[in-house]
């Protein structure tokens, strides 16, 4: 899937705001993650294109800045906690 640094910045800072408030509860190595991606992100020209590779096999989501890709982050889609 693909798309812009921006919109991706837009929905990963919300999933942040719900993290840090409670209102979700993933594990804490998934919220270190996005909020590593977050800080990531603020750094990119928000037009800039980024491909999201999800790995069903390894369930894992990886972030990538096509430009250079650089892997901006790596997430477990097994963050919810019991």
């Amino acid at each position: 899937m693909m798309t812009t640094a921006g919109a991706l910045l837009v929905v990963m800072s919300l999933r942040l705001a719900l993290q840090q408030s409670g209102v979700t509860r993933p594990t804490p190595s998934f919220q270190q993650a996005t909020l590593a991606l977050v800080q990531e992100l603020r750094s990119v020209d928000p037009n800039e294109s980024i491909k999201v590779v999800v790995d069903t096999a390894r369930k894992r989501a990886t972030y990538v800045r096509v430009s250079t890709d650089e892997v901006l982050a790596e997430m477990s889609l097994l963050h919810v906690r019991a």
